[in-house]
């Protein structure tokens, strides 16, 4: 066994190239005798023996064999077939492979495919497994650009074409919305795709593709659009877009249109902000104006009206991460931005009356307040580590009194006792407090009270919820000079080396669901809408998201909250049930809006395809 594939594996061997460039490997397979035949980044296969390269395969004239990597090598019954990240699936004779060898100094040996079959021209096929269905062999193979195929490798004369049987999301899903009035959710990521799904029935029901990727999204609230068909979706190259979602069925029946699906999605608006990525949307609470956020650091809003027109901007002292607008209780409109270089900033909703687009778009007037946070981590771990020492002279005390009583009601006088040998103690020194050089990034935040905040963040301040509030104290510094604590705090469980990424609350605020880097979930009771040490407890954790690479980028329940949804970093959106097993029973169902009247009539919003397009 030493001698085989697994052996050097496991005795940790290293292959070595020799001439041969060297390359990462997506896919291998060893053969009966031990050898094992491998891909390559260009597109070849590598011939390998005893952990060398024996022979690299090519087709006639040098061609490569697929143009790209071979992302995985398939022995079936007799023939080897190789499926590449160029679309194509190849067919080759295992015999001729087997028993391949150099015939010259190039080390290439030139052989020609059996068969092939191209699946598409824009697709990256990535792994595939073999079914029998009814006696026949299929193929179902995963489509790295978001699809699954059904294919007939029969090479007959009668063979079934491609089938795509599902199109999803490719990569990581970069931002998701709930509805406000039904079941239905919106995604987009940064294959360039806005997705309209009914998580209630488990499937998809609208897709619209643009020219760049989507990073950020939100849904209109009902104070905008009653009916809930308005998404809002910001894009890599600063545009936002406003979206509409109807029922086609409700238009009218005219001859050549084609009124049939369950939904419709149509670009209602668009317009350019920012110079680069969307980052962060929100409507604010009255649905009277809109809040966008960059990495270019700007906010920019809009006068929500039939149009979005625009008001004018704000500067910002780093990216924006977040905005999130106060609620209705509090008695002013304020826009909380949160940036990643742990800034936070509040201003005041502007009124579009109070300024004048056509010679400015930079707001300079508006009241702002400013929150640089300063970590006091340090501080705490310090404290921490003088309660402990405190508790462990106080227990070493305590053993002490009980072993003297102990000796006491034995008879013995104090002075008779013999106390075992103890070396004597030295407490280290306190380490110093410790302020991380770089600013630690805020990852989500949320209102509390009226001024006042709480922060989650990664880097060296991870572990905890922060307590923040906006004061005056630090006003006549400059801004970037400002050093703010928080006043409060709350330890969070097994959050340091995995910090809260996302939080959300249910409609009575007695739930608070936290997305985790690690792709966990967890839902806290709240016995009071406040957060506090004593009103934490404990919580509800699940793992569904990739361990390693399916940190949530956001976690929302439903408008009933019925369901809670999450989409990762790993590709993955998973649907889960918050009600108890009798409710869940009742049959749900979402509802598409109706299209507006004379929807049909109205020209299509035209787009922003130039990425250097300002306006």
């Amino acid at each position: 066994m030493a001698l085989t594939f697994t052996g050097l594996k496991l005795q940790g061997a290293l292959g070595r190239f020799g001439k041969t460039a060297l390359t990462d490997i997506e896919g291998y397979v060893e053969l009966p005798d031990g050898k094992v035949l491998s891909g390559s980044e260009w597109g070849n296969m590598l011939l390998w023996e005893g952990g060398l390269i024996k022979v690299e395969l090519c087709r006639p004239g040098h061609k490569t064999c697929h143009h790209g990597a071979i992302n995985q090598l398939v022995l079936d019954e007799g023939e080897l077939v190789t499926i590449g990240s160029d679309g194509y699936i190849r067919v080759w004779d295992f015999e001729t492979i087997d028993t391949a060898d150099i015939v010259d100094d190039s080390g290439l040996l030139e052989m020609e495919p059996m068969n092939e079959l191209l699946v598409g021209k824009h697709v990256n096929l990535n792994c595939m497994v073999k079914i029998h269905e009814r006696g026949e062999p299929f193929w179902y193979a995963q489509d790295s650009n978001g699809a699954i195929w059904k294919l007939d490798l029969s090479f007959a004369n009668v063979t079934h074409d491609p089938e795509c049987l599902f199109t999803f999301h490719s990569g990581k899903i970069e931002a998701i919305a709930v509805s406000p009035v039904t079941y239905l959710m919106a995604t987009t990521a940064l294959d360039r795709s806005v997705r309209i799904y009914d998580f209630a029935a488990k499937m998809q029901l609208a897709e619209i593709k643009f020219k760049q990727g989507g990073t950020a999204l939100t849904w209109a609230p009902k104070v905008v659009n009653p009916k809930g068909g308005l998404i809002a979706v910001g894009f890599q190259d600063g545009v936002v877009r406003i979206i509409e979602l109807y029922d086609p069925k409700g238009l009218p029946v005219v001859a050549g249109r084609n009124n049939v699906g369950d939904a419709a999605l149509r670009l209602k608006h668009a317009f350019k902000p920012h110079t680069t990525t969307v980052t962060a949307l929100a409507y604010e609470r009255n649905g009277e104006v809109f809040a966008t956020g960059s990495k270019d650091k700007t906010v920019f809003f809009f006068a929500i009206d039939d149009k979005y027109d625009p008001i004018g901007y704000i500067t910002v002292p780093g990216p924006v991460q977040g905005l999130q607008w106060s609620p209705l209780s509090h008695p002013e409109s304020t826009l909380l931005v949160l940036c990643e270089n742990g800034f936070a900033v509040q201003v005041l909703a502007p009124d579009p009356a109070d300024y004048d687009a056509e010679k400015t778009y930079k707001i300079k007037d508006i009241h702002t307040e400013y929150f640089c946070f300063y970590s006091i981590k340090s501080q705490l771990k310090i404290e921490e580590e003088i309660k402990c020492r405190e508790k462990k002279k106080a227990d070493k005390e305590k053993a002490r009194k009980e072993f003297i009583q102990k000796e006491l009601d034995m008879g013995k006088e104090l002075e008779e006792i013999e106390f075992p040998e103890e070396e004597p103690e030295t407490d280290e020194p306190l380490p110093d407090i410790y302020i991380p050089e770089t600013p630690s990034p805020i990852l989500c935040g949320f209102y509390s009270k009226p001024g006042k905040f709480w922060l989650s963040l990664g880097g060296y301040d991870s572990g905890y919820l922060y307590h923040c509030a906006f004061s005056p104290v630090q006003h006549d510094k400059e801004v970037t000079h400002r050093q703010d604590e928080p006043f409060d705090f709350i330890p969070m469980d097994d959050t340091e080396e995995n910090p809260i990424r996302h939080i959300s609350f249910c409609s009575t605020g007695l739930l608070m669901f936290c997305g985790m880097e690690d792709g966990a979930i967890r839902i806290y009771p709240l016995y009071n809408k406040d957060l506090s040490v004593e009103n934490m407890v404990g919580y509800w954790s699940c793992n569904i998201h990739d361990n390693d690479y399916g940190q949530i980028q956001g976690i929302f329940p439903s408008f009933d909250d019925r369901f809670l949804v999450t989409c990762g970093a790993d590709g993955n959106i998973f649907v889960y049930n918050v009600l108890s097993a009798e409710e869940v029973q009742k049959v749900v169902k979402a509802k598409v809006p109706s299209p507006r009247r004379d929807l049909d009539k109205e020209k299509a919003a035209d787009d922003i395809e130039d990425p250097t397009a300002y306006r």
